[in-house]
């Protein structure tokens, strides 16, 4: 399936071709719940989560906006980098499907120059995970949504808050700056 999206000025084709079943390492965010949606009228979505308590990407954060329990992947403590790859080896046997996509670039927008900026890579070196958003900004995302009647209300990003938003650290940034993006159409 093909999907247009993004402002007038900036807009961006997404292909999604999934086989018959895939997984989708999700957290509860606006990206990984678009994809399942978009996945989930083209085929059988396995839903994975990794074991966390609270926030925005728990396996409670994530059944509460898909409405089933995903499959919880127990991780080993380790550094942040390294739990996609962790949560990644864990899955085995399909294609993995990752809601990711590519952060404001801090000379463009010197206000995503904070701690707590993501690690989002440009390039997912394994052939069997798709990263079908990867070249998106999130306002490309948001308006993928909006076009396809996905309602991303529910979702939690947030880093200090683990209901609502504090508009403070860079995942609330980013999402407010995505929603100005698209007044700019």
């Amino acid at each position: 399936m093909q999907y247009v999206c993004g402002p007038s000025w900036d807009q961006r084709v997404v292909n999604i071709d999934p086989k018959e079943k895939v997984a989708l390492l999700m957290s509860g965010g606006i990206d990984s719940l678009v994809l399942y949606h978009l996945l989930s009228r083209e085929c059988e979505v396995e839903v994975y989560t990794a074991e966390r308590d609270d926030g925005f990407d728990s396996p409670k954060k994530v059944e509460s906006i898909i409405g089933h329990a995903p499959n919880v992947i127990k991780l080993n403590p380790t550094h942040h980098s390294q739990i996609m790859i962790q949560a990644i080896e864990s899955i085995k046997g399909q294609d993995i499907y990752l809601g990711l996509n590519v952060q404001p670039p801090i000379e463009h927008f010197p206000q995503f120059d904070i701690e707590g900026r993501p690690y989002r890579p440009f390039y997912i070196p394994f052939p069997y995970v798709k990263a079908p958003l990867l070249h998106l900004y999130k306002y490309h995302i948001v308006d993928l949504a909006h076009n396809e009647g996905i309602d991303i209300s529910d979702t939690q990003s947030c880093l200090e808050y683990t209901v609502g938003h504090c508009g403070r650290c860079w995942q609330c940034r980013e999402i407010s700056w995505a929603f100005d993006m698209l007044e700019k159409k």
